[in-house]
């Protein structure tokens, strides 16, 4: 394992790999909780500032916002993912990446029971992805669960790389007490 290489990342299948601005720690925490949980739009400019260099770097095709159900965008109201995704100097995106089956909160999920809450949650509508690279938008990437299963889709439909490109990521540093890796 390489430093600075998630351990989770080498489970995945579908994502190329994956880009965070910051670890989800302090002040970024508070941004990520200000923004998902008090509704303070105005920080997703600041957050935006601070992705922008990683989708210059990554120079994807397009970037489609990690999709939220139907349910949960009327009881949050908005979708933090799409909030971003408007803040953000972007290529256009033609096709659709939906959410079809309400899953349960990922949050205190272990990494094998992420995989299993959204498998199959997901839809692509739009035109082939051939050969495009990708990126997934959202706030905050933990165990890539749920970015990995949405770039199966997208793979499938023909895109030839997909990265999760987030906010915050989750530390992966081993827990002192354990040494294993947070999941």
């Amino acid at each position: 394992m390489g430093e600075g290489n998630c351990p989770n990342c080498y489970r995945w299948e579908a994502l190329a790999g994956a880009r965070a601005a910051f670890e989800m720690a302090g002040p970024a925490r508070r941004v990520v909780h200000g923004l998902k949980f008090r509704g303070i739009r105005e920080l997703a400019a600041h957050m935006a500032e601070a992705l922008q260099p990683l989708v210059d770097e990554l120079r994807p095709d397009a970037i489609f916002p990690t999709p939220f159900h139907r349910g949960r965008r009327r009881r949050r109201g908005f979708n933090q993912a799409e909030v971003l995704l408007n803040r953000l100097a972007r290529p256009a995106v033609a096709g659709r990446l939906d959410r079809i089956r309400d899953t349960a909160s990922q949050v205190g999920l272990r990494e094998r029971e992420r995989r299993r809450n959204v498998a199959g949650a997901f839809r692509y509508r739009g035109p082939e992805l051939s050969g495009l690279t990708l990126a997934l938008l959202d706030d905050v990437v933990t165990t890539g669960a749920t970015a990995e299963e949405c770039a199966r889709v997208l793979r499938d439909h023909g895109a030839e790389r997909v990265y999760a490109l987030a906010y915050a990521r989750a530390s992966y540093a081993p827990d002192p007490t354990t040494g294993q890796s947070p999941d």
